[in-house]
């Protein structure tokens, strides 16, 4: 069984059912994980929780998908100012060439 506790309340007919995860309080974000494959348990490497394997491979993909589209968005702005070879001067108003150093 976990800690966690889940409020289960009854709506009206009008309305669906709800069920509702209370997250406990914490004080450490659990951003390092200790993985044991061989007994398939995930600890923090921080406070020694036993965490749910689930969720740390959740928060493993997410970060992953994050980095991925960041890194989609720099490689972006890089061809689109590399493909740039002259600008608008902000004193004269004369396109000008960019420099290359």
């Amino acid at each position: 069984m976990t800690d966690k506790i889940l409020h289960f309340s009854p709506r009206p007919e009008a309305e669906r059912s709800v069920i509702r995860k209370h997250p406990e309080p914490r004080s450490c974000r659990h951003d390092v994980f200790h993985v044991d494959e061989r007994h398939g348990e995930v600890v923090c490497g921080d406070c020694g929780e036993k965490l749910n394997p689930i969720w740390a491979l959740l928060q493993v993909a997410q970060q992953e998908s994050h980095y991925l589209r960041m890194h989609k968005r720099y490689t972006e702005e890089v061809k689109r100012l590399s493909e740039r070879s002259r600008t608008k001067c902000q004193h004269c108003g004369h396109i000008t060439r960019i420099s290359d150093h």
